[in-house]
Formats: C-alpha cells, sequence, structure tokens
C-alpha cells in the first residue's frame, strides 16, 4: 500500500455560435452571437496505491480525491451588445480511480502503463454581464477525463 500526492496541468477549449432571442421572450430581437473559451484545470490529487506482484511485473489499482483549481477564460461578440470578456473561477473537489502495471527493466529503470478516470464538475457563479442588464450563470463544465498514461521511472 502506498500514498500517493500528484499536482498536474489540463486544459481544454470550445467555442460555438448561434442565434437566440434577447432575453428569452417571443417579441425580444434576435442575437447573433459567438463565444471561445478555453478552460485550465490544476489538479491536486491524493490516492490510496494497492498494489501485487505478477512475477516480476506490479499490478496496482488507485483510488482518490482531489481539489481541482478551474479557471475558464473567454472571449464573445453578439449582434445586439458588441465584444466581451470573461474569467470565472472555481475550486471543486472530485474522485478518481484506475489501474496500472510497472514492467521492471535493467539498472532500477522501469516502464509503466496506467489508466484512470476522474470525475469533477467546476461550478462557476459570474454574476450580472458586464454588458447586459441580466444575471449570466451559474455555469457548470464536466472536468471528467479518462486518461492513459505511459511513462518510465527509475528507483534509488
Amino acid at each position: 500500500m502506498a500514498l500517493e500526492l500528484e499536482v498536474g496541468h489540463f486544459r481544454f477549449s470550445r467555442a460555438f455560435s448561434g442565434v437566440d432571442r434577447a432575453w428569452n421572450t417571443p417579441d425580444a430581437p434576435l442575437d447573433q452571437f459567438a463565444v471561445a473559451r478555453e478552460v485550465a484545470v490544476v489538479p491536486i490529487v491524493a490516492a490510496v496505491r494497492l498494489s501485487g506482484r505478477w512475477g516480476p511485473v506490479e499490478l496496482y489499482g488507485l483510488a482518490g480525491a482531489g481539489l481541482y483549481l478551474a479557471s475558464v477564460d473567454g472571449v464573445g461578440t453578439s449582434s445586439l451588445y458588441g465584444p466581451s470578456s470573461f474569467h470565472w473561477t472555481d475550486r471543486p473537489l472530485g474522485l478518481h480511480a484506475g489501474a496500472g502495471v510497472v514492467f521492471p527493466m535493467a539498472s532500477g529503470f522501469a516502464l509503466g502503463l496506467e489508466a484512470r478516470y476522474t470525475h469533477a464538475k467546476a461550478r462557476f457563479e459570474p454574476g450580472p454581464s458586464p454588458s447586459t442588464v441580466q444575471t449570466v450563470g451559474p455555469y457548470e463544465i464536466a472536468l471528467d477525463s479518462a486518461i492513459v498514461t505511459a511513462g518510465v521511472g527509475y528507483a534509488f
């Protein structure tokens, strides 16, 4: 059994556009809009790792929790309100689980392969929009991810 502490970083982006009625009322004017956003996340996580041997190969499973420092930056254009930009942050908690295998090599080196699933959801509470009277949000982004990594390690 081992306790692992990790800090990482990942980011993803999305752009979308459309036409909608301003203020969501039937008689409101049409608004053509486009938005581009980039989400950046710094996970700070801890996991319990249980391992066993199968011949020279180490097999392990892990499970843990963490704090996800999330921010979203974006720019938008609107036919009714013009250009705008935004920056929102959140600090949600999340869970993860995974499994891996370590193949020992010569002279203390090892080759590892790991698969992990993370579940977390950021909720941004932006408040009043600077370009409209309406309140924007809350806005949720799933930070869920399935990731497979390979690495080379050295034991000393």
